[in-house]
């Protein structure tokens, strides 16, 4: 769930934002279209117009469908002992916490332009971290595509641009029409294809990145052989483990001092239920080949962790890749985690 949800969550404030810095959509007499409504978002967030902007932004149910959308579903797996339940229950007693605090950040935005908080409440961390994994500086609305409406529920199709990956994606907004027969948001209808194409891009664009220098890492430093296996910990089965043991060569050249690597975990299916860095300090020897051995706790009560906790070995591959490593005369290699050019 922790991967998943760092992925989905990247979503919460890029509407508020990005339309307070976009150019205006529609130019058009008719004052009782979605687009229109959407404009009248735009000039109240720049004109600091509270009362405007929360007639036609439902925040509570815009974040409140947000955070059912991204975390929700990863606690409506198949189970057998009851602990999504324990998850979703937990999920639930926090959640208006959380929308409260996503609400309050918003306003606070309209009003002042500013995102910036000192409140430190657990609530307020959370909706700090959500907006950081937002990456709206890095977003911005282009034009709207397409307009569907069925009675009172409108889809708008919003063509936004990602800087990064420098690439075109539609975000289709869900409006709800008002008794003044104008519009208001009231959340976002294909969330996760929008957030899973542009994290395949982004994965897509990094690797092309990385090629020349993963090259260069495997010239001085490379894993010849691996194994892996979960297991319980003790006699009682109270707790279970990842091993990870890799075989590394240090080549000829420059010595290593240390190096950092990572193991992703994929199902059957090629999903991605796992991943953790690992690390060791030497310096190491040249021309010789050492084994390692590294290990993790796994959570049965995190859905994903779970998942491999009950899936056989045989059902389960790994990828790995040395993504940092230092020499004893201080230089480095590193492979990017992050696209370049962020804000």
């Amino acid at each position: 769930m922790r991967t998943r949800t760092k992925l989905t969550l990247s979503i919460a404030l890029i509407l508020v934002v990005c339309i307070s810095v976009g150019a205006l959509f529609y130019f058009s007499g008719q004052k009782k279209t979605p687009e229109h409504s959407i404009n009248l978002i735009s000039n109240a967030i720049k004109q600091h117009d509270l009362a405007t902007f929360e007639k036609h932004f439902d925040m509570e149910t815009f974040y409140g469908e947000a955070f059912d959308d991204v975390i929700s579903p990863t606690l409506r797996q198949p189970t057998q002992d009851g602990i999504n339940d324990f998850l979703a229950s937990i999920m639930a007693s926090v959640k208006q916490s959380f929308v409260n605090s996503m609400v309050e950040q918003t306003r606070r935005y309209v009003e002042s332009g500013s995102l910036e908080s000192d409140n430190k409440a657990p609530e307020q961390i959370l909706a700090k971290k959500f907006t950081e994994l937002t990456d709206f500086r890095n977003v911005t609305f282009k034009s709207i595509k397409e307009t569907k409406i069925e009675g009172n529920i409108a889809y708008v199709d919003v063509l936004i641009h990602q800087n990064q990956v420098d690439e075109d994606f539609v975000l289709r907004l869900k409006m709800r029409k008002l008794q003044d027969e104008t519009w208001c948001i009231v959340g976002i209808n294909n969330i996760h294809e929008f957030l899973a194409d542009i994290s395949k891009m982004k994965s897509e664009k990094l690797a092309v990145l990385n090629k020349p220098l993963s090259k260069k890492i495997q010239e001085q430093i490379a894993i010849t052989s691996e194994k892996f296996e979960h297991q319980k910990n003790n006699r009682y089965g109270a707790s279970y483990a990842f091993s990870y043991t890799p075989t590394v060569e240090f080549k000829q050249g420059k010595q290593v001092a240390e190096f950092i690597g990572q193991v992703d975990v994929y199902n059957k299916n090629k999903d991605k239920i796992f991943s953790q860095k690992f690390v060791n300090a030497g310096p190491f020897p040249v021309n010789t080949k050492q084994e390692f051995h590294f290990s993790w706790p796994l959570n049965p009560f995190v859905p994903s962790e779970k998942e491999l906790i009950n899936t056989s070995d045989s059902d389960l591959s790994i990828k790995t890749e040395i993504i940092r490593v230092t020499f004893t005369d201080g230089s480095e290699l590193h492979l990017l985690e992050n696209m370049p050019g962020a804000k």
